[in-house]
């Protein structure tokens, strides 16, 4: 199965949404990101929830499924080889994830990629029903856990942290690279719990999605794309932002402290809501690949090399905001942070542009490449 280039510009675009939910994360401490973030002016928080309402879980959603199709591609392609091929390019995958935590940040994703793509091996034989119903079953399984929570006393899915938050910002902003790296540690294995709950799990049920839907003949199911389905899809955005916005209200309307039943029916509808708005934006970013060629080269090259510029992004956000850098944690406002994010995605762009003039893929594609063929 060829290259399919609608397929790098949605992934080079999720990419762009993927830096803004991150930055903010790399500018100050997930474990206390509602007291932090939410203490801005009113203003400010605004440009923080409009991130949340038009990113925040989609571009993980999108980056996701497209792991999926990724690996059908490859099942097709390679044939009776598959197993171990796959094996060894998980393998390397982990192992550029423990790079990635080690040297970065706590929400890295190609480790437990690397992981998640080594167990789904089993299952791609199974008929494509029934990978749908296991994709969907990963998928909610948030909204399951909180069933468990509610009604079988499942412990709450996140960990303890002993630094607060002035702490982090002053390790962060001040501290030795030794410093930041244990308090770093110290907020991942925090985030364990809450990370396989809400996001491991979902990835893995949208690799089990991404696979099924790459099944039933992926390269037609692209090419039959129209304007109807733009449609559909630009109405699905709308909707899923009205609804954004007005959540809050909603929700709040709801008693879950005298009802706690209710709480993984709203969690379901989230679910439900990002979903929709997830899917509707991978076919809209089709119908703009498609209508801007030169801008949809440029943003397909990104995506082209998606391993290279997630490091990349993460190299810079770094550099920018670390002690060890520019020591700009925790200082700037939501309204600065996501200028800088698209900063970073510009960068993206340049580097994906001027390498692939010269070179047939990104400097960490051809290493994960290489180190495969030599095992």
């Amino acid at each position: 199965m060829g290259r399919i280039h609608e397929l790098d510009f949605v992934r080079g675009f999720a990419l762009c949404g993927i830096i803004l939910v991150n930055i903010f994360v790399f500018h100050a401490p997930y474990a206390y990101y509602g007291e932090f973030y939410f203490s801005f002016p009113p203003d400010q928080i605004h440009y923080l929830e409009w991130m949340n309402f038009t990113s925040a879980g989609k571009f993980m959603f999108i980056y996701s499924f497209l792991f999926g199709i990724g690996i059908a591609m490859q099942f097709s392609k390679k044939g009776a080889q598959f197993p171990v091929y796959h094996s060894k390019r998980m393998a390397v995958l982990m192992l550029f994830g423990a790079i990635h935590i080690l040297g970065f940040w706590l929400g890295d994703i190609l480790f437990s990629y690397g992981l998640l793509g080594l167990l789904i091996l089993p299952f791609l034989k199974l008929k494509r029903g029934v990978l749908v119903a296991i994709g969907l079953l990963f998928l909610y399984f948030r909204p399951l856990y909180a069933v468990g929570m509610v009604y079988f006393d499942f412990p709450a899915a996140h960990g303890t942290i002993q630094t607060d938050l002035d702490g982090f910002l002053e390790v962060f902003q001040n501290g030795s690279y030794g410093e930041v790296f244990r308090l770093r540690m110290a907020e991942f294995e925090w985030f364990i719990p809450e990370n396989l709950v809400m996001y491991v799990s979902k990835s893995f049920g949208l690799f089990f999605l991404g696979f099924a839907f790459a099944k039933r003949g992926l390269r037609s199911a692209v090419a039959n794309i129209g304007l109807k389905h733009y449609v559909v899809a630009s109405i699905v955005i709308a909707g899923c932002l009205v609804f954004l916005y007005n959540r809050s209200d909603f929700f709040g309307s709801f008693d879950l402290d005298a009802e706690p039943g209710w709480r993984p029916i709203l969690i379901s509808l989230n679910v439900t809501v990002e979903t929709l708005q997830a899917v509707a934006y991978m076919i809209l970013a089709v119908g703009v690949y498609r209508l801007t060629p030169l801008f949809g080269k440029l943003i397909g090259d990104t995506g082209r090399m998606a391993l290279t510029n997630y490091f990349i992004q993460s190299i810079l956000s770094v550099g920018i905001f670390y002690s060890y850098g520019l020591g700009f944690y925790g200082k700037l406002q939501p309204s600065t942070t996501i200028l800088i994010a698209f900063g970073i995605y510009a960068f993206n762009i340049l580097f994906s542009a001027l390498w692939l003039s010269r070179h047939e893929q990104g400097p960490l594609e051809y290493v994960w490449r290489k180190v495969i063929r030599k095992e």
